[in-house]
């Protein structure tokens, strides 16, 4: 139920894996982000190549406004990457 999930602890830091904690069982469970965890110990290559750039940027359609959210972190830094190379 996620009801039952809550933010980690104010004393967990904001530089950590954990995303939140719930109970199991009444045991303790916390839930870290994997996507940050798989990003720093195996991170991708997202670079965009020139003719990628180039070919995306003569199809630009300036009248139009586009929002992109994304719950990671990880992937909020691929999308901006993308968009301002």
């Amino acid at each position: 139920n996620w009801e039952d999930i809550l933010p980690p602890p104010k004393g967990a830091g904001k530089f950590n894996y954990l995303t939140a904690v719930t109970e199991v069982e009444k045991e303790l469970v916390s839930i870290l982000d994997v996507e940050k965890i798989l990003d720093e110990i195996s991170p991708v290559d997202t670079t965009v190549s020139k003719e990628i750039v180039e070919e995306a940027a003569a199809n630009v359609r300036i009248d139009k406004k586009v929002l992109v959210v994304d719950d990671s972190s990880v992937a909020r830094n691929q999308v901006k990457r993308a968009v301002t190379s």
